[in-house]
């Protein structure tokens, strides 16, 4: 229970005892909300693509040049244990599991299986303690990617969240957390969000290969650096941007 007056915002537990109140920094600022001088919303966040991926894939790196993300709650003698993998999410994130589940089999050779997030508890999936759970959500509040994972977590596996919201419900219930760092999202169409995630995907994939041992050292930091030059690789698709109107302007009317 919250109680919110103009001097104070309190937590209590439902028997009446307050409780702490943890505190969450949250990057976002007004300007991140705003169109920036685009015609709208989704130019814009087409437009914010690479520093999207940039921000994702950016400073997930050791000293030792070894991957390591943050908020990897699940040690990885459990991550070696994981011998299946599931990935649900609802559009696009589904289709950013799609991608994930090419570079997790080809670089870990765990399988994985594609599910989306309204059909993963009625088909009755086999779950254990030795599978993981990935659940993909932008909002990190998607209500039937939130019931997948609250199955999984009860039948004993292992789950992990891709979000782009510090602190959403999904990613506290989660066992792990990967943040994309996408900035807010307002246009409804996914653009730099989808990105993002397929980004992160493939960050998590090749921090459970080098966890598992079946890439060498070398072989993960070949890949990580590759991955470190998609933004620029983005900026060049999008100077085409006016060619890549005049074509879809002349499709318009194609039937």
């Amino acid at each position: 229970v919250v109680v919110v007056s103009p001097d104070a915002i309190q937590l209590f537990d439902l028997s009446g005892e307050p409780q702490e109140l943890s505190k969450i920094f949250v990057e976002w600022d007004l300007e991140a909300a705003a169109r920036g001088g685009f015609r709208d919303f989704m130019s814009k966040e087409i437009f914010e693509q690479p520093s999207a991926v940039r921000d994702t894939l950016h400073g997930r790196v050791n000293t030792e040049g070894e991957i390591v993300l943050d908020e990897m709650r699940l040690d990885p003698e459990e991550l070696r244990k994981i011998n299946k993998i599931f990935i649900v999410g609802c559009g696009t994130s589904f289709h950013a599991g799609m991608v994930a589940k090419y570079a997790i089999e080809h670089w870990t050779r765990v399988p994985v299986e594609l599910d989306i997030s309204s059909e993963f508890r009625y088909r009755d999936p086999v779950l254990d303690q030795q599978t993981l759970v990935i659940g993909v959500s932008q909002s990190g509040e998607t209500l039937d990617t939130m019931a997948a994972m609250n199955e999984a977590a009860m039948l004993g596996s292992k789950t992990l969240v891709v979000s782009n919201v510090m602190g959403s419900s999904m990613a506290r219930a989660a066992d792990a957390v990967l943040y994309t760092r996408a900035g807010p999202e307002i246009g409804v169409a996914a653009t730099k969000t989808h990105t993002a995630q397929i980004s992160a995907l493939l960050l998590l994939a090749l921090y459970l290969a080098q966890v598992r041992h079946s890439l060498y050292p070398s072989e993960v930091s070949d890949i990580y650096e590759e991955m470190l030059r998609l933004p620029e690789k983005i900026e060049q698709v999008l100077t085409s941007d006016a060619a890549i109107e005049e074509v879809a302007q002349s499709m318009v009317e194609v039937k």
